[in-house]
């Protein structure tokens, strides 16, 4: 099991070489804007891919999961993380990348899409994912 609850800034700091994951900076976001249809696995590697609420980037940099902005939320090295410390009703981290041609997703090859994981209160991480519609 993933723990992700407090390890987030620390996995920031590391992998994005920020300082702290206290501040909000969304800056760069852009460049991914549009809105991804997304899908979670619930039940490791042998579960069916479910779909899940859109992930929403704006022109402005602002994101949203569910039609709800996310507070807090960073990107930096095509990677978007927020957590629910932040005040959003899940932690996550996603990777954005111009496409992709190994089968993980339902059409393949695809465009712009994100792999990552996502996390509710009281519930273990989920694999994450989705496409540019």
């Amino acid at each position: 099991m993933r723990t992700t609850q407090g390890a987030i800034g620390l996995l920031l700091s590391a992998a994005l070489g920020m300082a702290a994951f206290g501040c909000s900076d969304t800056a760069g976001v852009e460049a991914w804007a549009g809105t991804y249809q997304t899908a979670m696995k619930f039940n490791g590697p042998d579960d069916v891919w479910q779909a899940s609420s859109d992930l929403v980037i704006a022109p402005d940099s602002s994101v949203s999961l569910c039609g709800i902005r996310l507070v807090g939320a960073v990107f930096a090295n095509d990677t978007l993380a927020w957590e629910v410390a932040g005040g959003n009703s899940s932690t996550g981290l996603v990777v954005f990348k111009d496409s992709d041609e190994r089968g993980y997703y339902w059409i393949a090859p695809v465009g712009p899409c994100f792999t990552g994981w996502i996390q509710y209160p009281g519930d273990d991480p989920l694999d994450f994912r989705g496409l540019k519609l």
